[in-house]
This record gives C-alpha cells, structure tokens and sequence, in this order.
C-alpha cells in the first residue's frame, strides 16, 4: 500500500474525533445561544492594547470568533474588573486573573494562559536587604486589592491592600508599610515613571513566577465559554496556531500549560 495513504489512514481516526469535537461546540453555541464573550484587563503592551491588539485578545479572538462568539475586549484596572465582576449586572464573562484569588466568584479554565514574576519593594536603611518571605513576619505588607499572594491562613504579617500606584508609593514612601508586592512590570514601570527611585529604594524577585489564568463569572453560561476555552486550546496546541500566537508576541508559553498539552496529544 502506497506510504501516503497508510498516513492518511492513521491520520483518519483524529480527523473524525476532531470533526466530532467541532460540532459538539458549533451545537453549543447554536443551544446556549452564546453570541459574544466581554473579557477585561488592563491596558497593558504586547498583552492587551486598548486598540483591542496584543496577544491576549488574538488568543481569546481565535478561540471563540470562528464559532460565531464575538469578542468585546475591555480595558480597565484588575481591581475594577473584579469588582463588575462580582456584581450580579452580568457585564462581564471573564478577566486576567492569578488563581490565588479568594473571595471572588470566579472560575478557571483548565490551563494558564502567561505566568507573572513578582518583585518586592524596600526603603533602604530600613530593610537591609531581602532574604525571602520570612522577613515579612511581624511587619506591614501592601499589594493590590485581590492579589492575595499568600493565604489568610499563612499570613504572620498585616496587610493593606491599594487600589492604586499613587496609593502604593505613599504607603511605602512614608513608612506606613515595610513592603510593596506586586507584578514585577508593574514595580518597573514605578521606577521608570520615576515614582520610585533607585537612590532610596531596593527591589527584589519575590517569586519566580505566578500563573495567571483568563477566568470567567460563576454563572452557567460560563461553564460553556470555558468548555470551548479548553477545547479550542487543546485544537490550537496541536495544529501548531498556538505555539504561533505565543510566538508573534514573544510571550513564553507557560510550561504547566506545555506539559498538559503534550500529554493530552499523546
């Protein structure tokens, strides 16, 4: 038998399982209906520009518009987002959110979409130098309103969440917290504004990395959104549109979602 057609063959059985799997969406999205999916996050280069490029809205984009589902992509502040989100006005499907989030309604897909690093913030003099969470004990944190980094169970520190960069600077410029938490782009962008500056402040890796997961609004029709999320991820990774997409926007694709992915193709 011709070496083509033996290929051909073996490639049949996932041609059919992927044509099954593309029709139990289209059926879905017919049955629901699901007409449009509203994500936010904040305005942020390369990940989400509020023209509606970068590559959080061309994953979300490829995901769900060749099924018919537009997207209405949102640019706001995560504390915002989080807050519609809580709200029951059913404006918003889902946000760029880090799966140590408490206290919010919120559901996760299967796979992380970027992972974050986290830097530390000190006044020098005060803090001598950072040699890892243990230094946080007995002292005063700030980080951003739902970021909740370490558990209420785990804390041996008090916290006070900010709402905004000018409200992080002034707590950790007068004194009134030990330290500043947050996503490292975010710190940098602190110091490159000048809102912080070299010559009074240390920072430092507070993790390596943090994954961060699009995560959707614990209503029903959601369950469906994150269906197609998962399963259209898992189309993408094996016909190589995904590596692509992480590629174009020199993103790297996070390894917890390489290694789930690798595994279901085997």
């Amino acid at each position: 038998m011709k070496k083509w057609l033996l290929m051909l063959l073996g490639a049949a059985p996932l041609m059919v399982f992927a044509a099954q799997k593309t029709n139990e969406l289209v059926n879905i999205v017919k049955e629901q209906p699901l007409r449009s999916v509203s994500v936010a996050a904040p305005e942020r280069d390369k990940f989400s520009n509020k023209d509606g490029s970068g590559f959080y809205w061309e994953l979300l984009k490829t995901i769900y518009e060749p099924l018919g589902i537009e997207l209405k992509h949102l640019s706001m502040p995560s504390a915002r987002a989080l807050k519609i989100a809580d709200q029951k006005y059913q404006l918003l499907d889902g946000l760029i959110a880090q799966p140590k989030l408490t206290g919010y309604d919120l559901l996760l897909p299967k796979y992380a979409t970027h992972t974050e690093k986290i830097s530390v913030v000190y006044k020098k003099r005060v803090i001598w130098k950072w040699t890892g969470k243990a230094l946080l004990k007995h002292r005063i944190v700030t980080w951003p309103v739902g970021m909740n980094l370490i558990g209420k169970d785990k804390r041996n520190f008090k916290l006070r969440e900010f709402k905004t960069d000018k409200e992080a600077v002034e707590l950790v410029d007068t004194g009134k917290v030990h330290f500043l938490i947050d996503k490292s782009y975010k710190i940098q962008a602190l110091f490159d504004e000048g809102l912080l500056g070299k010559e009074r402040f240390e920072v430092a890796d507070f993790e390596t990395e943090q994954e961060a997961f699009i995560a959707f609004v614990n209503r029903d029709h959601s369950r469906y959104l994150i269906k197609i999320f998962n399963t259209r991820i898992e189309e993408l990774f094996k016909v190589g549109k995904l590596q692509a997409i992480y590629d174009k926007w020199n993103i790297p694709m996070p390894k917890s979602l390489k290694t789930q992915l690798t595994v279901n193709d085997t």
